[in-house]
């Protein structure tokens, strides 16, 4: 198991645009969902939907994700690839990835430590 806390949304801006609320759940969206390792083999496609729900939780609460999800997550973080449909993953532009970096550390740094106040 894997642990993290639900990052906060985050402000995005560009000089010439005016400034966005990005929370984690939206960025998994549109960064991480379309990859083509949820589909194979297809019970990723279950581990999708676990996963897809835990970035729903509202900021502050505990994310709690199986190995093999975080490590499917890693993988697509760490070497995006190509979405269903062949195409490249869609990336934000450089300057918006610095600023959503930290969804990414947020689930690069899961711990394997259960938090205290769930000790059984």
């Amino acid at each position: 198991m894997r642990y993290l806390v639900c990052p906060e949304p985050i402000v995005v801006s560009k000089s010439n645009a005016p400034p966005q609320t990005i929370s984690i759940a939206q960025y998994a969206e549109i960064c991480w969902y379309e990859d083509r390792r949820w589909q194979k083999p297809i019970a990723n496609m279950v581990r999708l939907n676990v996963v897809v729900a835990a970035f729903l939780a509202p900021s502050g609460a505990l994310i709690t994700l199986e190995d093999q999800d975080w490590n499917i997550l890693k993988s697509i973080i760490e070497q995006p690839e190509m979405n269903q449909m062949g195409a490249p993953t869609l990336l934000p532009s450089p300057w918006y990835h610095r600023q959503l970096r930290p969804f990414e550390e947020a689930v690069l740094n899961a711990t394997t430590e259960r938090p205290a106040y769930l000790a059984e």
